[in-house]
C-alpha cells in the first residue's frame, strides 16, 4: 500500500510537470504571436490581432502554469505529511522507499 502510494505520487509529479511544459510552450507561442504582431502591425492592420491572440495565449498559459505548479506543491506536502507520520527508519525494505521519497521531493 505505501509503495504504492509514492508511486502514485511519482506519476503525478511526472504528469505535472509534462502539463507544465505544455503551459511553457503556450507561453512561447503566446510570446511570439504577440512581438509578430507588434512588429508587423504597421505593415497590415489584420495582424493587429496576432497581438492579442499573442497576449491571451501567453496569458492562459501563465494560468495554466501556476495552477499545475500549486498541484505539484500539494502533491509535495502530503508527502512530507506522510514522512512525519510515519518517521520512516533506514532499514532494508524502508531503505527503498526512503530512496524513492528523497528523488520525488528532490523534483
Amino acid at each position: 500500500m505505501e509503495r504504492s502510494m509514492l508511486h502514485d505520487a511519482k506519476q503525478k509529479l511526472t504528469e505535472i510537470k509534462r502539463k507544465q511544459r505544455i503551459a511553457t510552450i503556450t507561453i512561447s507561442v503566446g510570446i511570439i504571436l504577440f512581438v509578430l504582431g507588434v512588429l508587423l502591425v504597421n505593415f497590415i492592420m489584420m495582424l493587429g490581432y496576432f497581438t492579442v491572440l499573442g497576449l491571451l495565449a501567453s496569458l492562459v498559459g501563465v494560468g495554466i502554469w501556476l495552477y499545475y505548479s500549486t498541484q505539484k506543491t500539494k502533491v509535495i506536502h502530503e508527502l512530507k505529511t506522510y514522512l512525519a507520520m510515519k518517521e520512516l527508519k533506514t532499514r532494508s525494505r524502508e531503505h527503498e522507499d526512503w530512496e524513492l521519497i528523497q528523488e520525488l521531493l528532490s523534483d
